[in-house]
Parts: C-alpha cells; sequence; structure tokens
C-alpha cells in the first residue's frame, strides 16, 4: 500500500479518499463535481491529521461541492488554496467559508459559487486573494484583515442584498479590484488602507437607505477608478478620506446618494466627465491637488447639485457641458485654474450658482451657458476675466447676476447676445485693469420681463444694471438701441477711466403710468456721483476716434443722455453733479461747445426743477436771457446800448415837446443848472441817457440839466382845464431812476458774466 493510502482512515468516502490521494502527490485534483465534507476539506489544508502535509504547490481544486461549510478559522496552511468550479454549501449557521484570524498564503477563487457568507475577518494573508468569475450569496466580511498583495474580485456577484462586503480597516498591501463585479448591498471599505488603489471599473452596487460604497476615511495611496460604474441609491461616500492619486467615476452612474467627499485629500485630479448623479455631488472642505474635469456631468441633486463650499482645488474646474439640478455651492472656495461652465445648463429653484468670496486663479467662463436662478460671484476675487458671452440667464426674484464687491482681473464680458432677465448687480466691483464690455448684450430687469403692466411693481425690480460704486478702467456700453438694458440703469458713485456709452442710442426715458397713475420713468440712468476719467466718445457716435462732426453737437448727445435721468433728479430736485462733470469732461477733451451746451442745460434744469422758488426761476429766466447762464456775457453790453438808445429816443422826444411855446434852452422839458451861459453844455438826449444808465461814467449831462418838474406834454394837458395830477416832468426823473437802476443791474451781469466766462 502507498504512503498517501496508508494515510486514510476508514470515515473518509471514497471521493474524499481520492482528494486526498490526490492533493498529498501534489496533483491538481478535479473531482468531477463530487461532493466532500467541508471538515475533510479543511483537516486536509490545515494539515490538522499525521500526514496530511501539502506538497508546497499548494492544493489546487476544482469542480466540487464543500458540503457543510468550509471553516479555516485560526489555521496557518504553508502553501496556496485553489479553488476552481466548486461549490461550497453554507454550514448551519448560514456562513460557508470562514478563514477569521487564518493566515493563508495565497488564496485563488475561480468560477466558484459560495452559497452563503464568507467570514475573513482579521485574516492575514501573506500574497494575493483572488476572486475570478465567482458567485457569493452572502456577504464578504474581512474587518482589519490583511493582504500582502492583490485583493481581486473581478466578473463577481457578491452580497445577499443588504451587504456584499464589509471591509473595515482592511489593509491590501497592493490594489483593490471590484472590476466588472455585481455587489447586492453595500460596499463597506470604511476606514480601509489600500497600498495600491481601488479599482472598480464597470463595477454596480445596488443598495439604498445607506451608502451604497462607503469609503469614508479610506487612506489609498493609488487612484480610485470608478468608470462606467452603476452605483445604487446610496451613493458613494468618502467622507474624510485621503487619496494618494485620482479619483475618476468618468462616465459612472449614482444613485440619488450622490458622491459625498467633503472633507476629502485627493493629490491629484477628481475625473467626472460624462457621469451621471441622482444626488448631490459634495467636495466641500476638500483639498484637491489638481483640477476637478466633469464636462458633461448630470447632476441632479435636489437643492444643492455640488457643494464646494471652502474646497481647495489645485487647478481648474471644468463643467463644460455640464447639466446641474440645483445649487451650484462654491462659497469661499479656492480654484487655482479656471472654472468653465461654457455651454452648461444649471437650474436652481433660487440661486443656481453661489460663488460668493470665492478665490479663482484663472477665469470664469459662462459662455453659453443656460443658468435658472440667480449667478453669484459676490466678493469673489478673478485673477482672470469673467465671460458671459451669448450666455442666458433668467431669475424670478433678485439679483439674476451678482458680482458685488467682487474684483476681477481682466475683463468682465456680458457681450455677443447674452441675455440676462434680472437685475445685473456690479456694486462696488472693481479692477485696476477691468473692462466691462455689453456690447450686443440684452439686459432686462425683472419689471422688464414681466410686462409694462408691472413696472413700477417694485424699485429693485425694475433695475436692470447697477455698477453702484463700481472702479472699473473701462465700461463699454451696448452700441445699438435695440441692445440698450430695459430697465434702470446705475451708474452711482461709480468711476471709469475710459467710459464708451454711444450717447446716440439712449433717447429720453420712456414713461410709463404707476399704480397712481402719476407719470413715471420705465428706464432711466442713475448718475450721481459718476465720473470717468475719458469718454472715449464724446458725441456718441459708434466708432472711435470720435469724429470733428460729432465734437460740434455732443453736447446735444450728452444733454439728451443726461436728461435720461430720473424724473427725481432732473424735474424733481435737481442733482448738479453729473452734469457739471459731463461739462468738465467735455471742455478737457476740447468739446468746448459741448461743454457750455451741457452747462447751459443745467442751468436751465435747475431753474425749472420742482423745488426751485418763484424768485429763483424768474431771476434764472433774466440771467438766460441777458447772459445764457455766463455762456453769452457779451449780451448785458448790448442790453446797455439798447437801453441807452431807447431812452435817449423818450428823452429826445419830451425835450422837443415845449407846451408853453415859449423859448427855452434845450427845450421845456429840460431846465439848465448852469450859472451862466458860458458855463452852459448842449443838451443831447444820447449823451443825457448815457450819464442817466451808467452813474459812474460823468459825461457832464446830468449836472447841467434836470428835468422840468412843472412840463407836461401836450397829450396830459389837453381836455382839461386844470393842471394834471401827475406831470410830464415827475415821470421823466422816475423814467431816468429806473435807467440808472437798469444801468446797474446790467452792469453787476456784464461783470459777473465776464468772471463766469473766465471760470
Amino acid at each position: 500500500m502507498s504512503q498517501p493510502m496508508a494515510l486514510l482512515s476508514s470515515d473518509l468516502s471514497e471521493p474524499e479518499r481520492r482528494l486526498i490521494v490526490a492533493a498529498l502527490r501534489g496533483e491538481p485534483v478535479d473531482m468531477g463535481g463530487a461532493s466532500v465534507r467541508g471538515t475533510v476539506l479543511a483537516e486536509l489544508v490545515a494539515a490538522a491529521r499525521p500526514g496530511w502535509v501539502l506538497p508546497r504547490g499548494g492544493l489546487e481544486l476544482a469542480r466540487v461541492v464543500v458540503t457543510g461549510g468550509l471553516d479555516l478559522a485560526g489555521s496557518a496552511p504553508p502553501v496556496p488554496l485553489t479553488l476552481l468550479e466548486a461549490v461550497i454549501e453554507p454550514g448551519a449557521d448560514g456562513v460557508a467559508f470562514i478563514i477569521r484570524d487564518a493566515r493563508l498564503m495565497r488564496l485563488t477563487l475561480q468560477a466558484t459559487h459560495i452559497l452563503g457568507a464568507v467570514v475573513a475577518d482579521r485574516a492575514e494573508v501573506t500574497s494575493h486573494v483572488l476572486i475570478g468569475d465567482c458567485a457569493i450569496d452572502g456577504p464578504l466580511q474581512a474587518r482589519s484583515a490583511r493582504i500582502g498583495g492583490t485583493l481581486a474580485i473581478e466578473r463577481s456577484h457578491i452580497g445577499d442584498g443588504e451587504v456584499s462586503m464589509f471591509a473595515a480597516g482592511l489593509a491590501v498591501e497592493g490594489p483593490l479590484v471590484l472590476r466588472a463585479s455585481r455587489c447586492s448591498g453595500a460596499v463597506v471599505l470604511t476606514r480601509a488602507r489600500l497600498g495600491g488603489g481601488l479599482n472598480a471599473e464597470a463595477a454596480s452596487v445596488a443598495c439604498e437607505g445607506r451608502p451604497a460604497l462607503d469609503l469614508g476615511a479610506l487612506r489609498s495611496a493609488g487612484d480610485i477608478v470608478l468608470t462606467r460604474c452603476d452605483i445604487g441609491g446610496g451613493g458613494v461616500m468618502l467622507e474624510g478620506a485621503s487619496i494618494d492619486g485620482l479619483l475618476t467615476a468618468c462616465g459612472a452612474s449614482v444613485g440619488s446618494g450622490g458622491i459625498d467627499a467633503h472633507g476629502a485629500t485627493i493629490t491629484r485630479s477628481v475625473l467626472l466627465a460624462d457621469a451621471r448623479l441622482a444626488g448631490p455631488l459634495s467636495i466641500a472642505g476638500a483639498r484637491i491637488g489638481a483640477g476637478l474635469a466633469a464636462r458633461g456631468i448630470e447632476v441632479h441633486g435636489g437643492a444643492i447639485s455640488i457643494d464646494a463650499r471652502l474646497a481647495r482645488i489645485g487647478g481648474g474646474v471644468d463643467l463644460g457641458s455640464a447639466k446641474l439640478v440645483g445649487t451650484f455651492e462654491a462659497a469661499a472656495v479656492e480654484i487655482a485654474g479656471s472654472l468653465d461652465l461654457q455651454h452648461a445648463r444649471l437650474y436652481g429653484a433660487a440661486c443656481a450658482l453661489d460663488a460668493a468670496a470665492a478665490r479663482i486663479g484663472g477665469d470664469v467662463l459662462l459662455q453659453r451657458a443656460v443658468v435658472q436662478g440667480r449667478a453669484g460671484l459676490a466678493g469673489a476675487d478673478v485673477t482672470g476675466r469673467v465671460s458671459l458671452t451669448a450666455a442666458t440667464i433668467r431669475c424670478d426674484d433678485g439679483e439674476a447676476f451678482d458680482m458685488t464687491a467682487a474684483r476681477v482681473g481682466a475683463a468682465l464680458a456680458i457681450d455677443g447676445g447674452a441675455t440676462i432677465a434680472g437685475r445685473v448687480a456690479l456694486d462696488r466691483l472693481h479692477g485696476e485693469d477691468t473692462e466691462l464690455l455689453l456690447t450686443g448684450s440684452r439686459l432686462s430687469s425683472l419689471a422688464s420681463a414681466r410686462g409694462a403692466a408691472q413696472t413700477r411693481a417694485a424699485t429693485s425690480d425694475a433695475v436692470a444694471l447697477s455698477l453702484a460704486g463700481a472702479r472699473l478702467a473701462r465700461i463699454v456700453m451696448p452700441d445699438r438701441a435695440e441692445d440698450r438694458p430695459r430697465g434702470i440703469i446705475d451708474l452711482s458713485r461709480s468711476h471709469a477711466g475710459e467710459y464708451v456709452d454711444f450717447a446716440a442710442a439712449w433717447p429720453p426715458p420712456v414713461s410709463t403710468a404707476d399704480a397712481t397713475g402719476r407719470s413715471a420713468s420705465a428706464e432711466h440712468l442713475v448718475l450721481d456721483g459718476f465720473t470717468c476719467g475719458r469718454l472715449a466718445n464724446p458725441g456718441g457716435e459708434a466708432g472711435a476716434p470720435a469724429s470733428a462732426g460729432a465734437a460740434r453737437v455732443c453736447g446735444a448727445e450728452r444733454v439728451a443722455w443726461l436728461e435720461a435721468q430720473a424724473p427725481a433728479a432732473v424735474a424733481q430736485r435737481f442733482h448738479p453733479q453729473p452734469w457739471a462733470h459731463m461739462a468738465e469732461r467735455l471742455a478737457a477733451q476740447g468739446c468746448t461747445a459741448g461743454a457750455r451746451a451741457v452747462t447751459l442745460a443745467a442751468h436751465r434744469r435747475r431753474r425749472i426743477c420742482a423745488t426751485a422758488g418763484t424768485a429763483e426761476r424768474w431771476l434764472g429766466r433774466a440771467d438766460d436771457l441777458l447772459t445764457r447762464h455766463g455762456q453769452s456775457p457779451w449780451r448785458p453790453f448790448v442790453a446797455l446800448v439798447v437801453v441807452a438808445v431807447m431812452f435817449a429816443g423818450l428823452f429826445g422826444w419830451a425835450e422837443s415837446h415845449c407846451t408853453t411855446g415859449a423859448p427855452c434852452s434845450g427845450g421845456a422839458a429840460f431846465v439848465t443848472t448852469a450859472a451862466s451861459l458860458d458855463d452852459e453844455l448842449a443838451f443831447h438826449p444820447l449823451g443825457y441817457s448815457v450819464d442817466a444808465l451808467l452813474p459812474f461814467v460823468d459825461l457832464g449831462y446830468t449836472r447841467a440839466w434836470t428835468e422840468n418838474p412843472a412840463w407836461h406834454p401836450p397829450a396830459l394837458a389837453s381836455g382839461s382845464g386844470s393842471a394834471p395830477a401827475v406831470r410830464g416832468g415827475q415821470l421823466l426823473r422816475l423814467a431816468r431812476v429806473m435807467e440808472t437802476l437798469l444801468g446797474l443791474a446790467l452792469l453787476l451781469l456784464l461783470v459777473s458774466g465776464v468772471w463766469r466766462s473766465r471760470r
């Protein structure tokens, strides 16, 4: 009898005898579907009986049915174990395969069907665990297990519907592979340590009510690959994970739990291109060494689609052509590269993008994006440019696009057919080299978008563009009237180094009736405190530089532009600052005629505003008539000449009518005051009028001649036998006093007009 046969006992069945004989000889064993007891197989593997010592090549067992379960708990077989096309039936407790606290060299399961759970808690495998094309009807439990090589589960089906793999604290020196496997239940790898990363490409995990793939606090020295995975409603949990490599889930489908990686540390990129998430993507507080590439991603997150608050991303964020249902929360995020949302579709209930206080080292690109809800970058710091070229944004309440108190390093482009329905809030936006480009944009306030009947429903809803307090290098307004923002444009307290506004495209504001029936401005400018360093086109023409013809007519265009302010700033309580600044700017750029036209229009608006008193209005009219508010200082001089000639005609007419007919020196209306005829100065009406008109000019006529109190013209004397109550001489004296007062007033206007014109 051979030595292996001598080691057989009478309690063994014939298949068990064949198994032991072949195994001890070191031959591969094909049982042809025969059954062996699990206890016998366990004793063989563990060398529990005398002489049952497997050769160094280990045991390779094919097509066997193991009954009663296989229990290798606490054993330490020094040889590898391989099961091919085997079936392991469960024991009394429902567990089919137990290697708890065992120490194995290598374990290989190929095309094997395990009809119960696998328990491998605290097991140690010196080399690899290879499971391929297997079916495990229960969970694979490997808490705190240690594997010195690779743990590969490929093309296998694991789980009982609740848990498929429970391996908290698992340590794998090599990679953990779940490629193309189907997991019925949660895969729990919390606090696991993976020396070669996780590869679950094309795997599927079905689980509801808890994270389907739980990698919380995972430590991985390699990539986490979830490419083309199908992960159930529980989603992926990566909270607090540390990944020294990539996290990629390109083309993956994730259930309502989404991907939760808040607080995670990922040394390289996160790749989510073309992924489909039925829940949110959370990277709040995460540290990502390179970029986030998620072009074409689709996220249905409910209230929040992507939560990136306080995240630190070492590269750019590419969400081009993405579809995000829910708010993209990116408050206080730090992005070293660009935020790319070109061709993206963002749908939020109230807010679609919230990047308040974000720090972005590159550009913010929303070109051709469609945004439903507020897009907010309030307080953001963008090193590059912000582009909304051809984008469409609509918000039903409040700001549609908000960059209040933000800083932009280059251009802010809302051009190329960009359409925004709702307020564009750029208050206190600043940038030393920042250009605001609105060419070809279509901005409309909420009130305008809702229709003219609701234009004055709310003041904030009537604002289309607000630049209050902004400081920019250049502002370029739309160059066509049809592209003009529909609503109020607020430029109060803002400053532009260069301003291009195409004033010719700004007719006076459209007026509608508010709820009280009073006329109200539906569209107007707010210019209180607005200043600019240079007008690129003083005449408001399209194109630069301004032509000579435009320079001549720029005053009328600028007056029309200034009159486009709210009635409260023009007709009710006049605000002079915008007019004064515009006149100063036109004069500085050589458009002196335009500056004068603006100044004159300002004086006239001040005179007729509702707060002007009666005296102020009459004085203003006189100043306008006589000096054009200082623009024509020579007019009082002409008025002086006209008054002198008029009163000279009166005095000449009076001197030619002597009622007594007696000869008298100089006529009866005037009598001489000379002591003798030799001292007498001949009366001259014009000289007398000039002396009366200009009391500081002494030609001697008013000293030599005085009015005759007893004189009266024939018109007063005829038809009455008695002397009239008012004599002609008294009227002449009154006329001389009136001429003197007029002369003083005109002299004062002349001096003040010359002084104002010199200023």
